[in-house]
């Protein structure tokens, strides 16, 4: 029976307790709020003893030492000495020293970018080696005196060993030579890389590339292979790139015009 009446007279006690200790979050909540309502929605205790904020947009766009004067006087009024400052997805981390009460920011975070990042460090390989495809046409420079002309169109389809620096394509180019008198055509595959050299200032990247070509004519006695030279710029515009290039193989040289389509979201 004496174990009983113990036992009774501790849930008293321990009820009384724990009604003043409400009682007191309750004056303390509604102080902290009284003085910064402008600051914080809410207040709430949790019971590892850190005090949970939950703050309006005006406590967000405040500067740190403001920040650090608001939460130096809500943990003065507290016993606790770790304070969490929650604001959408945003979250800071503020420590009370209790020898000298000085009040210091540990850590802040988003939990916009912790989502982000482990959504983004899944296709890294992808974007580290995107594809593009390319559409264009030309021309060849004649001489006045010479009545030949003659019309390009080529595609490119390749993707990047290194991003936005070197690439590696398959390509195919047809043209078409008019003399006046008769027409020819010219079919060409083959494989070229590039080098680029981004200026990011103003959104262009010169580069230069070589490559290997097959070329099958009308008469296919002359099917041969040519080692061309590439050069040109990259102006980055929409989903890909404009390109403006010159191509020579030492003896016929052709001006390009075309546009890169990456067949990736950047």
């Amino acid at each position: 029976m004496k174990h009983f009446y113990i036992l009774i007279l501790a849930l008293i006690i321990g009820q009384q307790s724990f009604a003043q200790n409400n009682s007191e979050f309750d004056v303390f909540k509604k102080n902290i709020l009284s003085l910064f309502d402008a600051y914080f929605e809410n207040v709430e205790m949790s019971g590892e003893g850190k005090i949970n904020l939950y703050a309006t947009a005006t406590y967000h766009l405040l500067p740190t030492l403001t920040k650090n004067t608001v939460i130096e006087t809500v943990l003065s009024k507290s016993t606790a000495n770790l304070a969490i400052v929650n604001y959408q997805y945003k979250s800071e981390l503020w420590k009370k020293e209790p020898k000298n009460n000085r009040i210091d920011l540990i850590d802040t975070w988003d939990m916009n970018s912790i989502t982000q990042t482990s959504h983004t460090n899944a296709p890294q390989k992808t974007n580290a080696h995107p594809w593009f495809f390319y559409l264009g046409a030309g021309g060849t420079f004649t001489d006045e005196t010479d009545d030949n002309s003659s019309v390009y169109f080529s595609s490119r389809l390749g993707f990047f060993l290194l991003k936005n620096r070197w690439d590696l394509a398959t390509t195919y180019t047809f043209s078409n030579t008019d003399n006046g008198d008769t027409s020819s055509s010219i079919s060409n595959i083959g494989l070229m890389t590039k080098a680029y050299f981004p200026i990011k200032k103003i959104n262009i990247s010169p580069y230069i590339g070589t490559g290997i070509s097959y070329i099958i004519s009308d008469n296919f006695s002359n099917d041969t292979y040519e080692i061309p030279l590439y050069l040109g710029i990259s102006w980055y515009v929409g989903f890909g790139n404009l390109d403006v290039g010159f191509q020579t193989n030492g003896e016929n040289s052709i001006f390009t015009i075309g546009y890169t389509f990456s067949l990736w979201s950047k």
